[in-house]
């Protein structure tokens, strides 16, 4: 018997704990799920193999009682709360994995964590997580050939399923609004390209763009994600000349998202409080200068550096910060907060909504004298509104560590991320059966 602690049962848990019960006769697995909303679960999963517990991570000791009879945790919280749940691993002797990156803070823990000779294993999720497992995967199939890298960029969007396509954003929130919100606030950007080092700060970002082809969905942009250089090392590419990875979304979005950005509604720094009720309207036009004759809109089709057009203002205007009729759901917090309300209104997958994962590698190699390029891509889209392709990409893969970790088959130790082959082959295997599997094509 195995009992598997899942810390977490937001928007991203709904496959793994789908596929744990799928497999707990088979395998004699009892699934514990800590969340405040655990309880709800029942209403999807009628399972004696199914334990909740509505507790915070907050509520050490009953948590620290969990994790002591757990024989693995996952934690799929948000990446500020896996410390809480790292270190009750560490002092019960218990592995951990999780879906999100690598911070300083868990990283100060690689030395205890060896000592103890438990592993824990972030990134185990889609982006991070399936890019590192399938970059490391086509780099290494492409180094035994005799190729050497001159070239790796790796691209990722959660976006929307282009018949569930309903809004000029061509965009709609299937995992953790906040950070959509506040993606690239955190520093600046760094990449390589073409040998020369790239800084991007948070009020460039936006403007930063690349353009991508995939066979099927399409054109799309891409933006520079936190560091990629970072990365240089893990991968294994030294002399690479470019390095970049990314963020993908639809054509168009970028430029609009700029305006926030460059206004300040992404803003987390400091409390707005706008009364008992707000129109969009009134918030967006408090973000911008007085003007006695200028409407809102001429305001902001002359903000320097923006250079507007209709299609940027028609996705403004579908958030409602045109109009005086839409009243904020939200009038109290920060800018970014007050936003994110508006957009889990308006971005809202609906119950039948399908949304989509793009993943796309292109990487640059020499082999036999002459340069060749790579494609490799992976597009998938999901059933619904609760078992979306971004639950399944990042769910899947992180039971899929916790099962070859569980197994003692993998058995490295140290607070790691999924690059080594002895998890990344088994891994990529299984997950061709669920539809997470990649095609190459020679550019």
């Amino acid at each position: 018997m195995a009992e598997i602690l899942l810390f977490g049962a937001g928007k991203s848990a709904s496959y793994l704990i789908r596929y744990f019960l799928e497999h707990a006769e088979e395998k004699n697995y009892y699934l514990h799920v800590c969340d405040p909303a655990a309880e709800a679960l029942r209403s999807y999963h009628n399972s004696s193999r199914l334990v909740c517990h509505s507790l915070s991570v907050d509520e050490t000791a009953s948590c620290a009682e969990r994790v002591k009879s757990a024989d693995i945790v996952i934690s799929l919280l948000p990446a500020f709360l896996h410390e809480k749940v790292a270190l009750l691993c560490l002092e019960h002797g218990k592995n951990l994995v999780t879906a999100s990156y690598v911070d300083a803070k868990m990283q100060a823990l690689d030395a205890a964590v060896k000592a103890k000779g438990l592993c824990f294993m972030n990134e185990a999720g889609l982006d991070p997580g399936i890019d590192h497992m399938s970059a490391m995967k086509l780099l290494n199939d492409l180094k035994k050939q005799g190729a050497t890298i001159f070239s790796f960029e790796s691209f990722t969007g959660g976006l929307i399923a282009p018949d569930c396509d309903t809004n000029p954003w061509h965009y709609k929130l299937s995992w953790n609004p906040r950070n959509v919100v506040l993606a690239g606030s955190g520093s600046s950007a760094r990449y390589l390209d073409n040998h020369e080092l790239r800084f991007v700060s948070y009020p460039q970002l936006f403007q930063r763009r690349q353009v991508f082809e995939h066979p099927k969905y399409g054109s799309f942009e891409g933006y520079p994600n936190r560091d990629s250089l970072g990365y240089q090392k893990v991968y294994e590419l030294d002399q690479v000349r470019t390095l970049l990875r990314g963020t993908l979304r639809k054509p168009g979005y970028c430029s609009s998202w700029n305006v926030f950005v460059q206004l300040g509604l992404t803003d987390d720094s400091y409390q707005m409080d706008l009364g008992d009720s707000c129109s969009g309207r009134n918030f967006f036009n408090s973000f911008l200068p007085y003007h006695r004759s200028k409407s809102l809109e001429e305001k902001v089709m002359e903000v320097p550096g923006l250079n507007l057009n209709g299609a940027d203002m028609a996705r403004i205007a579908f958030l409602g910060l045109f109009s005086n009729d839409y009243q904020l759901p939200q009038t109290k917090g920060s800018p970014a907060a007050i936003l994110q309300a508006i957009l889990e209104e308006k971005w809202r997958l609906e119950v039948n909504d399908r949304d989509l994962i793009v993943m796309i590698h292109r990487i640059g190699y020499q082999l036999d004298g002459k340069e060749h390029f790579i494609e490799s891509s992976l597009a998938l889209e999901g059933e619904d509104a609760r078992y979306t392709a971004m639950a399944k990409t990042v769910g899947i893969p992180a039971a899929l560590c916790a099962e070859e970790m569980l197994s003692g088959r993998f058995s490295k130790s140290g607070v790691l991320i999924p690059i080594y082959p002895e998890i990344y082959i088994p891994v990529l295997e299984n997950l061709v059966p669920y539809g997470i599997k990649y095609e190459e094509r020679q550019k």
